[in-house]
């Protein structure tokens, strides 16, 4: 017999393992710039690296290219072209307390959807013509509900600060190999160097892992908050089984912004741990569950 929950232990529970996955991620940053550092003899590294960090969430937030670039293929919506569209998305935006975001219908056979903006007020909201095609307006709404709740949660801010995180650790995991090359020639046998040059790459191993784990986590929070705005937690779960049937790769997707998609959009050719999506068999087991 399934385990029944309510919406509110999901959601607690995915926001609690959120903070917990960001707060491992920002120590072993610190942690590996402070062994770098110590290694190679470079004492502001640590405060250095956390500046690059921060300029990084920076750059990425206000870049709009990515935003441009998934919306390419899209067309801007108003009330007329799409009645009920239109009536869920400001229903369910009054519901969660943001403001109405703007609505584009994507020209793609594969049934997904996504959410962007820096902040609520923003953000738009854009679903394929084949998600339009294949849902009933149960599923439909359970799907909008939970694009809404992305916006409402801040996922893209949250998403990029350990993306933000996994790239300095990078550029700080590529500074340590090049001082290696340069120190090796100078003072062979150090021990500290070779473990700072292992503990680079397991860290950029875990970091990343961390990154598709906190993008897991979103979406099963934008689940359950987006079962919550309904009421009809079987609604979703339905909308989930159909995409599986219909499930392709999006010809538009971005492989960088695969995260913000509502399913994978490439689903092939990955597997759970470097996924940006649980898999949609669990995710119908705890909407079903709620």
């Amino acid at each position: 017999m399934r385990k029944r929950v309510n919406f509110f232990d999901e959601i607690g529970k995915n926001k609690r393992n959120s903070v917990i996955i960001l707060i491992i991620g920002v120590l072993l940053y610190i942690a590996l710039a402070f062994i770098v550092g110590y290694a190679f003899n470079l004492p502001n590294i640590c405060s250095t690296f956390l500046a690059i960090a921060i300029l990084l969430y920076a750059f990425w937030l206000y870049n709009s290219g990515a935003e441009s670039a998934m919306l390419q293929n899209a067309i801007k919506i108003e009330k007329k072209d799409n009645p009920f569209l239109w009536n869920t998305v400001e229903g369910l935006a009054l519901a969660a307390g943001i403001p109405m975001p703007e609505i584009y219908i994507i020209k793609e056979e594969a049934p997904n959807a996504f959410a962007i903006g820096k902040d609520p007020a923003r953000a738009k909201v854009a679903f394929t013509e084949g998600l339009l095609k294949i849902l009933n307006r149960e599923e439909l709404e359970g799907v909008v509900a939970h694009e809404i709740s992305h916006i409402a949660n801040y996922d893209v801010k949250t998403n990029l600060t350990m993306i933000a995180i996994v790239g300095a650790a990078a550029i700080l995991g590529d500074v340590a190999l090049r001082s290696f090359s340069y120190r090796r020639r100078r003072s062979d046998g150090e021990a500290i160097i070779l473990v700072a040059i292992i503990l680079s790459v397991v860290v950029n191993i875990v970091l990343t892992m961390l990154k598709y784990a906190l993008s897991r986590e979103r979406e099963y929070l934008a689940d359950a908050n987006g079962a919550k705005l309904t009421r009809y937690p079987l609604g979703l779960a339905k909308a989930l089984e159909k995409i599986k049937k219909h499930q392709k790769t999006m010809k538009s997707a971005l492989k960088t912004a695969a995260h913000l998609y509502f399913v994978n959009p490439f689903p092939f050719d990955i597997g759970d741990l470097f996924s940006t999506h649980p898999p949609i068999n669990k995710r119908i087991e705890r909407l079903k569950s709620m």
